[in-house]
């Protein structure tokens, strides 16, 4: 098993995790039939999880059970959550006006796909509890809870149930303790052979392919499925099989990954409005406005995220460091809680 401290699969798969992401944003995919873009937009939703789960993986303690937490974390989670906020909140007033000031983007963020630095926190603060209490099968049992919570309220969004948006919402925002367990699990697994987590990612297929059919069958859609039973086998078998060397890219794509994976999850909503824009000669965030092809939006978006991510790398290393989470001092240097606070990813 190659080294927890830098593996070339698992970044790799940081990039493609992010531009799922994108992709995710990008709309409805009309060039595909309907079956088909409902398989592409749930089977991508293995992306945020994903995220969740290699950060536990870094950060199991000795054991594999719980997360190791410390503040620095937790203040560049929250330093990186206020800086988002800012970027996007022109966004929010040229969308929704002073009406999108609501107490719940305290916790969602001033943009959608924010949400899920909350999440972290939230999940990172459950783990710190849960190794006090000392309970690790309270902390399973809980883990499952939250993902089976997730999973009911999603699927009863998708068949028109809408009061059942808020618990989706709630148990999204919970998700993150679940995934930080299942990565700290995969810490403790690194004795497995491969075999077990091809049998997962097969697994996680199946179902994919089993529960959207499903779906379509009785007339709902997935495009709004953030969670489904495949969801953990796919992020759970990938994660493995990247531990294990077994998903081999570039070396430019694996530090692609490593370095700016954040970044392009944090900046990708501007650069979609950038290309709208562009597209329609005109200032708009509205997708009609776009290419009619959501996937060549898609590839756009993830092209032009990345050059801006570079961008950013290159000529102002000291913002980028604030969308790391990193706060530069007028020397140039890291303060010291911002640089213990570094992460594996997002």
């Amino acid at each position: 098993m190659q080294s927890m401290a830098r593996n070339g699969s698992v970044d790799g798969l940081r990039l493609i995790a992010a531009f799922g992401v994108v992709a995710l944003h990008c709309g409805y995919f009309p060039e595909f039939p309907g079956l088909v873009t409902d398989m592409l937009k749930a089977g991508l939703r293995w992306a945020v999880p994903f995220f969740f789960m290699v950060t536990g993986v870094f950060l199991a303690d000795a054991q594999g059970r719980f997360v190791k937490v410390s503040m620095a974390r937790l203040v560049r989670l929250c330093l990186i959550f206020v800086t988002g906020f800012l970027i996007y909140l022109p966004l929010l007033l040229w969308q929704k006006g002073i009406a999108g000031l609501v107490p719940a983007i305290l916790v969602e963020g001033s943009n959608m796909h924010l949400w899920f630095l909350a999440a972290m926190v939230i999940g990172l603060l459950g783990h710190a509890l849960m190794a006090e209490i000392g309970s690790y099968p309270l902390a399973v049992g809980l883990a499952v809870a939250i993902v089976l919570g997730a999973i009911v309220s999603s699927y009863l969004v998708q068949f028109g149930i809408g009061e059942a948006l808020g618990a989706r919402l709630l148990f999204r925002e919970l998700s993150g303790f679940s995934c930080l367990l299942a990565g700290a699990a995969l810490h403790r697994l690194s004795h497995w052979s491969a075999r077990p987590f091809a049998l997962c990612l097969a697994l996680g297929l199946g179902l994919l392919c089993v529960e959207i059919s499903w779906l379509w069958w009785t007339g709902a859609r997935a495009l709004y499925l953030d969670w489904a039973f495949f969801v953990p086998f796919l992020s759970f078998g990938l994660i493995g099989l990247a531990l294990r060397g077994r998903i081999a890219w570039s070396p430019r794509m694996a530090g692609w990954g490593r370095q700016d994976a954040l970044t392009i999850y944090i900046l990708h909503p501007w650069a979609i409005v950038a290309i709208l824009s562009l597209w329609s000669g005109r200032m708009t965030y509205r997708l009609s406005d776009g290419p009619a092809s959501s996937t060549m939006l898609w590839a756009l978006a993830s092209v032009l995220s990345l050059i801006l991510a570079l961008a950013l790398r290159r000529f102002s290393p000291r913002f980028y460091a604030l969308l790391n989470g990193q706060w530069q001092r007028s020397g140039g240097g890291r303060s010291s809680s911002a640089a213990a606070a570094v992460s594996p990813g997002p």
